[in-house]
């Protein structure tokens, strides 16, 4: 399958929009509708969230056992971090080993803090991404909107 991205002015207009707080920019990303927006992610601190089909799914995060979804690895930034700091880690090395000691645990964050680093992994992760124009974000708004309706009805 061939794949289609943005031009580099595109994504320059979309990284300047993107940097507007509260200015919603929609992609269609392999049929997926991804909406990136700059909000408040702590007290101090802004972040580009990730909306996949005007859902934020914490199952998608990769929380729990099962690890991330596709969804998660598709969209959404992969953070990691050690089990063990400082002086634990220093007593796990001595008591379990330095390999039990090195372990590392991984998640996923809804939010991105560079559009840098997003547009990489997003031209990594899907094949085709274009800029919605707003009447079509109207369409599959609503497209999901009867989805959703439908499989409520059926359960």
């Amino acid at each position: 399958m061939a794949t289609t991205q943005p031009t580099a002015e595109q994504w320059k207009a979309i990284e300047a929009d993107v940097m507007r707080l509260f200015h919603p920019v929609y992609l269609d990303c392999d049929g997926y509708l991804v909406r990136l927006m700059l909000e408040r992610v702590g007290k101090l601190r802004l972040g580009i969230v990730v909306h996949v089909d005007s859902r934020l799914d914490p199952a998608w995060l990769g929380l729990g056992e099962d690890g991330p979804t596709e969804i998660g690895e598709r969209f959404f930034q992969e953070r990691t971090m050690s089990v063990y700091r400082g002086k634990q880690k220093r007593l796990a090395k001595r008591v379990m080993g330095k390999k039990e000691s090195e372990k590392k645990i991984s998640h996923r964050h809804p939010w991105w803090e560079s559009t840098t680093s997003m547009r990489r992994h997003l031209v990594a992760n899907n094949d085709a991404i274009r800029l919605l124009e707003d009447e079509e974000v109207t369409q599959r708004h609503e497209a999901l909107k009867a989805q959703r309706a439908a499989k409520q009805v059926a359960s």
